[in-house]
């Protein structure tokens, strides 16, 4: 991934994995997102490999995911090529629709909803 001044950026795979929920569903609980990416360990183990992600994320680069309390999500600069698919496909199917705020909020197709159950490994 380049960084901002066009180096590489290198992040673990727990790391993509986390930005990569993150792009699909704006922002997620500690707990959700512990949960669906370490579906087969307790959550105690996974909440705490969510903790060494984030923090492994952090030593690349604080540029990327945010928290607000118990809240993850990507900071607002990141530009998410699935958010540009989903406005144009919007605009295409329904104009009015695609006018609309919160209609660029989410996949008008169901993406988020069909991503959601695939899994990170």
């Amino acid at each position: 991934m380049p960084g901002a001044c066009g180096q590489r950026l290198l992040f673990s795979g727990a790391a993509q994995r986390v930005l990569a929920y993150l792009a699909v569903h704006d922002a997620a609980g500690r707990a959700e997102l512990a949960g669906v990416l370490w579906p087969d360990l307790p959550q105690s183990r996974a909440q705490s490999d969510l903790r060494t992600a984030l923090w492994r994320l952090r030593r690349v680069s604080r540029d990327f995911a945010e928290t607000s309390g118990d809240v993850l999500y990507l900071h607002e600069h990141v530009a998410v090529d699935l958010r540009d698919v989903a406005t144009w496909a919007a605009a295409a199917i329904s104009p009015s629709v695609a006018a609309r705020p919160a209609a660029r909020a989410r996949s008008p197709l169901g993406w988020s909803t069909w991503f959601g159950r695939v899994r990170f490994r």
